[in-house]
């Protein structure tokens, strides 16, 4: 199907595109593909140098060496290009250009974070090339398009699941909010601010801050003064693990002793050592919280790389393995790729991956998945309640 036959169908209905039912008659990998020597390549995009998107390359690397070895997809290689877009929005557009592109290119797992997301996503929705985010958990990202998905919980959930474990389980009323001026940040703001109120809840303050002055731990000492002056029990960080380390690191000198909590973004902030200890952190997926398959991945990633999967390598993980199978069971063409995205959970099996259930709805979002509340102990985030 060419480019322009893609886009003259309307993109307003998210579900099965008019083209989609012939596609899946004659759908197969040998026929949409090219020949069986010619390589199936999936994108892969985020941070790569940071340390969530290192997990997400980790991850990557591990589904690759795995499907490879097993025979690939209907007898061909799969192969992975990674690239690294810096959590910048410049960099996500010419990124998505390059993978629009490449027809080779089926489709993309990435962005990890919001805001490249969000700014590629236009080139995505344009040049009829699916997108499956692990992580861009922004509101906005559920406006995308209908060549958008994501397979995890919304910064709404992530909010919520703060706020209610904030009030409900540490029993606290006032809190401050610092939260990066940006999609993310906004978007756990929200998510929090309302159920925390709703629920009894103070806050304080709710203050943003731009990355520069996270560079220093000092950069955000007046926001911290005041929190602790006005009496705060706690402080939500709504922010990115590089950010939230240096706030961290500033309450505690400043002398603040009571929790610190944030959102998935927080995942990896453990590694800046013992400072960040006791800190909470919610998260779509806990290693140590893990059954039957998801635990045997458990093992076999930590096997590999020495250490657990964080939520970012398990949500890239079911990303790649979803499309995986889009493309054996639709054939490797972007639109049936597509369309058959739409229908997983509406039509066809919902998916079940290592951090749950993944079952779209219209706007490519997986509502019910759950968000679980972390504390980070000994250098590792560990199940401390919720979902």
């Amino acid at each position: 199907m060419t480019w322009l036959s893609r886009t003259a169908v309307s993109l307003g209905a998210r579900r099965a595109l008019p083209c989609a039912a012939a596609a899946a008659l004659i759908a197969s990998l040998a026929a949409c593909g090219g020949p069986a020597d010619t390589p199936i390549r999936i994108g892969v995009v985020g941070p790569t140098q940071l340390i969530y998107g290192q997990s997400m390359s980790a991850a990557a690397r591990l589904f690759q060496e795995q499907l490879n070895a097993a025979g690939g997809i209907d007898g061909r290689r799969v192969e992975l290009v990674i690239r690294d877009d810096a959590a910048d929005g410049e960099a996500a557009i010419g990124i998505a250009t390059e993978f629009a592109a490449d027809p080779a290119i089926v489709a993309v797992v990435g962005h990890v974070t919001s805001g490249a997301e969000l700014a590629a996503a236009g080139v995505y929705e344009d040049s009829g090339l699916v997108a499956v985010s692990p992580s861009a958990t922004s509101p906005d990202v559920s406006r995308a398009g209908d060549w958008i998905f994501r397979v995890c919980p919304s910064d709404v959930a992530h909010g919520l699941a703060l706020a209610r474990w904030v009030r409900n389980g540490l029993s606290l009323e006032r809190v401050v909010v610092l939260y990066a001026n940006d999609a993310y940040g906004r978007g756990v703001l929200a998510g929090f601010a309302g159920e925390f109120e709703d629920v009894g809840g103070t806050i304080l303050s709710r203050d943003p801050f731009l990355t520069e002055t996270t560079q220093d731990s000092a950069g955000v000492d007046p926001y911290l003064r005041r929190a602790i002056g006005r009496g705060a029990q706690a402080i939500v960080v709504a922010g990115l693990a590089n950010e939230a380390a240096s706030i961290i690191a500033a309450a505690r000198r400043l002398g603040f002793t009571g929790p610190i909590l944030g959102g998935e973004g927080l995942l990896g902030v453990e590694t800046a050592g013992p400072v960040t200890e006791g800190v909470y952190v919610s998260a779509p997926f806990l290693p140590d919280g893990a059954t039957g398959a998801a635990r045997a991945w458990v093992e076999a990633f930590e096997q590999e790389y020495g250490a657990p999967p964080d939520a970012f390598a398990a949500q890239t993980w079911d990303a790649l393995q979803l499309v995986a199978r889009a493309i054996d069971e639709a054939g490797a063409d972007r639109l049936a790729v597509r369309d058959y995205l739409a229908a997983v959970g509406d039509g066809r099996p919902a998916f079940e991956g290592v951090t749950g259930t993944i079952a779209f709805d219209a706007n490519g979002d997986v509502p019910d998945k759950t968000v679980a509340i972390g504390r980070i102990e000994d250098g590792r985030v560990q199940h401390a309640g919720g979902s």
